[in-house]
């Protein structure tokens, strides 16, 4: 499979069809980004469909074993686990009657459920680190197949880019191999028989052997992460009579913009977004909000200081 679109293909010559994207950075800039990425992602908190936090964890691993096997340095590995971890983050726009449904969903449904990739993009893209762009790219084509037939965009073969064809393969196995509510689990060896009918069809070919070459260690990670059945019960949706009314504070619009959009998927009402301590205290005093979520390090502020205004 030739070289995918996008930043992919500023991966070395050396790297080839499959190989990181990332070769170029440094450790300690890869380590910084990592670091911002999983405190964002702390903050989003849980997705909200039949997918569990553990389907995440798995994903996010089995993708790094994946890119391993293909040649990538530890650090780019590093790099895909954190972004894969936030392929189905556009979930959170979409309605939980349609994300829990258990029975066969509707043409307006099931058009509702493939807008999740762009709005993970939409969510993720922007000027900045670069594992955001991973994760945006992630979130985005995590869904299309090599022959052009998925979706959001229709892309085919080397136009998807590398990270969201190893997302794929890793996505659709760990999905098949737990149950969900409109079906049982599958035995490991029928879904590998299954990931291998699409092969060249749904699945970049050269992956899926790296995959299959790795598959004792993904099983393994299955087994170290199995679903929690508290997670995965229903949630009652008791409505309160009034709705909590939540200032956010982020200087990330990426983040603000994901944290409204989750909590107020919850019924939650927001009282305003802020991006530093100035506007967040005028919030504060004309909407007096009920709770306040506030970034720590709002570029050169302190959240901390923010604490008299909320008395």
């Amino acid at each position: 499979m030739a070289g995918s679109a996008g930043h992919v293909g500023r991966a070395t010559a050396a790297e080839g069809a499959v190989g990181s994207p990332l070769g170029a950075y440094s450790e300690a800039e890869s380590e910084r980004s990592v670091d911002a990425l999983l405190r964002r992602l702390a903050r989003a908190g849980h997705f909200r469909d039949e997918e569990t936090a553990e389907h995440v964890e798995r994903v996010a691993r089995s993708s790094a074993l994946i890119a391993r096997q293909l040649g990538w340095s530890q650090v780019s590995c590093t790099k895909v686990r954190t972004a894969t971890a936030l392929h189905d983050l556009g979930k959170i726009g979409v309605p939980d009657a349609v994300l829990r449904k258990p029975g066969p969903l509707s043409p307006p449904e099931r058009a509702l459920i493939e807008r999740h990739p762009e709005i993970g993009h939409e969510i993720l893209a922007g000027p900045g680190d670069w594992v955001f762009e991973l994760a945006a790219n992630v979130a985005l084509t995590h869904h299309e197949r090599v022959d052009g037939s998925g979706y959001p965009r229709g892309l085919s073969g080397s136009s998807i880019p590398v990270e969201g064809r190893i997302t794929a393969v890793a996505d659709v196995f760990d999905a098949l191999t737990h149950d969900r509510p409109y079906r049982p689990a599958f035995e490991p060896d029928k879904a590998l028989e299954m990931l291998r009918q699409g092969r060249g069809s749904q699945f970049d070919a050269t992956i899926l052997e790296a995959f299959e070459s790795v598959i004792s260690e993904i099983l393994d990670t299955s087994h170290r992460y199995p679903d929690s059945w508290e997670v995965a019960r229903p949630r009652p949706h008791a409505a309160p009579e009034q709705p909590l009314r939540v200032l956010v504070v982020e200087n990330h619009q990426a983040i603000a913009k994901g944290l409204t959009l989750l909590l107020r998927s919850e019924g939650i009402e927001i009282a305003g977004s802020a991006e530093n301590l100035a506007r967040a205290r005028q919030l504060i005093a004309r909407r007096r909000p009920d709770v306040a979520i506030v970034d720590m390090d709002l570029a050169g502020e302190s959240g901390l200081d923010l604490l008299p205004a909320a008395r």
